[in-house]
């Protein structure tokens, strides 16, 4: 079938181009230009000899989430990398999953990776149609733990299951109608690639970030006014310890990762005070488990 995560992206993308959709560091790319980014990566695909399963080792974050929507539309499976495993354990689950191309940062590449831009061009020179396969199989995606006590595990998820956790989370996450969803962390992690492709399916702008810098996050929080932020409780901690002032533009807070410590959250309610805290319990293979209002009246054991 064809991709329903993409196609919705695409759609929203291409009805208003020229606006800012994408911030990264100093740096925007418009609606317009990360549609075109997105159909060059998916021809680019299309034209490799073999692109069933698509593995991504990208550490920059742009091209990480197009490279990703791309390959909803190109391959049978995305596996998401995360470029700061050891060359080793990169090489093991490349070999393990039976990749048949790894798109990667060409300077600690595997043997036999594509760049992106090579990919781009190849897909800017392709005699590859741009299509939306309605025969194909429903895309599939892979994520893995961060491998910290042993080799990463993967955990495959279909595109259905995100969508269903999108359909159920509308008034958990409220995304729709927000200024900018704030995702200031690396999008190997799932939490983090799930609230990025979240926000494009809402129609919101995103803000990623080159490494996780509390003061950028803040400053782009006061610019737009209007936040919407997925978050661990470490990040919340270090945002509301750099806040030298308060910051209304955050209106939620949607946290994940470990239990939100109460001093935390009595922090977060000074630093932002027009923001919901919710909290909740998910996990990769599941997305969402349980959630809840953090209030200021919640009993210590909550």
């Amino acid at each position: 079938m064809a991709s329903r995560i993409a196609l919705s992206i695409l759609e929203h993308l291409r009805t208003r181009p020229g606006l800012p959709v994408l911030h990264f560091g100093t740096g925007t790319i418009s609606a317009g230009d990360l549609a075109d980014r997105i159909d060059r990566l998916s021809r680019g695909l299309r034209s490799l000899d073999r692109h069933g399963r698509i593995g991504i080792a990208m550490e920059a974050a742009p091209d990480t989430l197009a490279l990703f929507i791309a390959s909803l539309i190109a391959a049978r499976e995305t596996f998401v990398l995360d470029p700061s495993w050891p060359e080793a354990t990169i090489a093991q689950v490349t070999a393990s999953t039976g990749l048949d191309a790894v798109v990667a940062q060409m300077d600690a590449a595997p043997a036999g990776a594509i760049g992106a831009e090579t990919l781009a061009r190849m897909g800017a020179d392709a005699q590859v149609p741009f299509s939306m396969d309605e025969d194909a199989a429903e895309p599939l995606f892979t994520l893995f733990t961060s491998g910290s006590t042993g080799m990463p595990k993967g955990c495959r998820r279909t595109e259905t299951s995100w969508l269903r956790s999108f359909e159920a989370d509308r008034a958990l996450a409220d995304l729709e109608g927000r200024g900018l969803v704030l995702v200031p962390g690396n999008l190997a992690h799932s939490l983090f690639l799930y609230a990025a492709v979240r926000g494009l399916w809402a129609g919101c702008a995103i803000a990623l970030f080159p490494r996780f810098r509390p003061d950028r996050v803040l400053a782009l929080a006061d610019r737009f006014g209007d936040c919407a932020m997925f978050a661990v409780p470490t990040q919340l901690s270090a945002l509301c310890a750099a806040a030298e002032r308060r910051h209304p533009g955050v209106k939620r807070v949607l946290l994940t990762g470990s239990k939100l410590p109460s001093a935390v959250a009595g922090q977060a309610r000074h630093t932002f005070p027009g923001a919901a805290l919710i909290e909740f319990y998910g996990t990769t293979e599941l997305s969402y488990v349980a959630a809840r209002h953090v209030d200021a009246n919640d009993p210590p054991s909550l």
